[in-house]
């Protein structure tokens, strides 16, 4: 198509290697003077050009020098000077239809349009966010002296903040005439306002700092995380990761001593402003819980268990906490009890859960971590502690199923050596086999569910037939408590030696005796009195050594304790 010479025109050039031009030109044909602007691209290690085509309203004159931006997409944002702008969209390859904006443009490198008007009166200031697609409401600027502007300019940083410069004059006298005063300028800044923070709970060298996230007009300009300060702004510890999510927590403080936290978000344009100071005193807290576990999951019925400590204050509580990445905190669930145990209903998705110890209003330091899939298209986790035993011609297996992927629906036994087989497991922790051919086997177990197979579990290596392997090793983890007048325990299989095919709980006290089991927590009704209890795992080689023991003292009713015992 043939053009006039260019009256002006621009090029640019994005990431990828791809050179955009526009410029401002007449058409050869048209009778009179009417320049449209034009565009066309060239693709990276090529010296071809696209045809060159009209992107502004042919009804309308446009005027020059184009302005042009790219942003981290491959977005191409022209805008020419009599308040007309289009954008390319490399997603479909065309540019938007030519649109009238109220002033004059500059872009910054996101995309994002600032527009400014001045005329003898005002001075008008709207921003077009290209992540919503929408032209913010243009905003007056104050002129401290007098009602009239000359030499207005704005520029956007790389940022996304704007600065808007002009020389302000005063109309006065008889004939009217301009009295020029100092340079003004004003300054909207990309980077977030302060966060409003208060205090979620303190304890244990640690706290939990909640906070109202600063507001924003534009998501471009939203924070992306927080960082906090104890020192008032000296040095800044970012959060790691990086998250947006209400509560921040913050470890490593002495107890005893007051603090003076503040927080300020932070965005791709840097930190924002510092928030009010808030004063925190952690207290003395309960040691963390440790070895916490899933114990069981059903669906999304998930049953979890910990180890209280053994030492220092005895929690009054305890509190599950759960975020969708590490270390976050998108939720907290205090279990209403002193109980090791707590189960919950889940909605869909991953988490990272952890569970601290409560005393009063101070919470311990957090548990370990661990990951929970809740209906989620993931194969399972392996299994772990797989343990044999040989008694002649019997196998016996004993393992501990885990809930870091998704939820096992199948069991597999994956056998080599004299045979090479997988054979079907009953879901649970062990397997009994009654007579295994002669020869030497490396087994391990596998779990699966419709979405894939775990990988395996450890492996053991057995020889048949061969004498008794002998008793187990104590198991884990022995607790004992009460819920009102009931008393459960619960313990973890050992980890190491021959298999376990069931457990012996041993009672004594106001109640002496023992009961067998298979399962590893257990609970029942008790009297008033003192209890001992332990527990002693055991398979067909006999049984093996004893857990320490806990002690559960279920008090009298207040109307025995008026009278004494019955």
């Amino acid at each position: 198509m043939s053009v006039l010479v260019s009256i002006e025109g621009r090029l640019i050039v994005d990431s990828a290697g791809n050179t955009t031009a526009v410029w401002i030109a007449n058409r050869i044909d048209q009778p009179t003077f009417s320049p449209l602007a034009w565009a066309a691209r060239s693709p990276p290690g090529t010296v071809t050009w696209t045809e060159a085509r009209p992107i502004s309203d042919p009804a309308e004159q446009a005027g020059g020098p184009p302005q042009l931006r790219v942003d981290e997409v491959g977005r191409v944002t022209a805008s020419w000077s009599n308040r007309w702008a289009a954008q390319y969209r490399p997603s479909i390859d065309e540019w938007t239809p030519p649109a009238r904006i109220p002033g004059v443009p500059v872009v910054d490198r996101a995309g994002n349009i600032f527009i400014y008007s001045a005329d003898a009166t005002a001075i008008e200031v709207a921003r077009y966010s290209v992540t919503t697609e929408v032209l913010g409401i243009p905003e007056p600027v104050l002129m401290s002296n007098g009602r009239s502007s000359l030499s207005v300019g704005l520029l956007v940083d790389n940022s996304g903040g704007a600065t808007l410069v002009w020389s302000p004059c005063r109309l006065e006298g008889q004939p009217v005439r301009c009295t020029h005063g100092a340079l003004e300028s004003t300054r909207w800044l990309a980077t977030p306002a302060a966060p409003v923070p208060t205090l979620a709970h303190a304890g244990g060298g640690e706290v939990a700092v909640a906070f109202t996230p600063p507001p924003t007009g534009d998501p471009a300009f939203a924070a992306t995380s927080y960082e906090y300060t104890t020192d008032e702004g000296s040095t800044w510890t970012p959060r790691v990761p990086a998250s947006t999510v209400s509560p921040l927590r913050i470890a490593g403080l002495r107890e005893g001593i007051t603090h003076r936290i503040r927080l300020r978000a932070r965005n791709r344009a840097g930190p924002g402003v510092m928030s009010e100071a808030i004063v925190v005193l952690p207290e003395p807290a309960p040691e963390a819980p440790t070895d916490f576990v899933v114990l069981a999951q059903s669906g999304s019925r998930i049953t979890f268990g910990w180890t209280p400590a053994d030492h220092g204050l005895a929690p009054t509580g305890f509190a599950l906490e759960a975020g969708r990445v590490p270390s976050e905190v998108v939720a907290t669930l205090p279990t209403g009890g002193t109980a090791p145990i707590f189960t919950v209903t889940a909605p869909a998705g991953t988490y990272y859960v952890r569970v601290h110890a409560l005393a009063g209003s101070a919470w311990s330091l957090a548990s370990n971590e661990i990951r929970v899939v809740v209906q989620q298209p993931e194969a399972p986790s392996a299994p772990v502690g797989l343990l044999g035993l040989v008694n002649g011609p019997e196998l016996a297996l004993s393992w501990t199923n885990t809930f870091t992927g998704g939820e096992p629906t199948n069991l597999w036994l994956l056998v080599s050596g004299a045979t090479t087989t997988s054979l079907p497991l009953p879901m649970g922790d062990g397997f009994r086999f009654a007579l295994v051919p002669p020869g030497v086997y490396t087994l391990s177990v596998v779990a699966s569910n419709a979405y894939g197979v775990s990988p395996p579990s450890n492996t053991v290596t057995l020889t048949f037939p061969d004498l008794c392997s002998g008793v187990p090793q104590a198991p884990l983890a022995f607790q004992a408590w009460l819920v009102g007048t009931t008393i459960v325990v619960s313990w973890s299989p050992p980890v190491s030696g021959p298999a376990v095919t069931g457990y012996t709980v041993q009672v004594t006290g106001a109640y002496a005796g023992h009961f067998t089991t298979t399962a590893r927590t257990q609970s029942g009704v008790a009297a008033p009195g003192r209890y001992t209890l332990n527990v002693k795992a055991t398979n067909p080689c006999g049984t093996g050594p004893p857990t320490p023991e806990q002690t559960v003292v279920v008090p009298w009713s207040r109307t025995r304790d008026a009278t004494g015992p019955a």
